[in-house]
């Protein structure tokens, strides 16, 4: 069966904060990440491997 999480993200200036929520709701994942190109990417790897599809907000 595949696994579907939902992630929202609140951009800011400096520091974007995101949150990962499986089917029943779950919190997956809640981080602080710093507005800067590695810190997006890694942040998008690992929330990328909390489901097999995940819907972004």
């Amino acid at each position: 069966m595949e696994r579907t999480a939902w992630a929202g993200i609140d951009v800011g200036k400096t520091n974007y904060w995101d949150c990962v929520l499986d089917a029943e709701g779950k919190k997956l994942s809640s981080m602080k990440v710093a507005n800067d190109q590695t810190e997006i990417t890694a942040t998008i790897a690992t929330v990328g491997a909390l489901a097999d599809h995940i819907v972004w907000a």
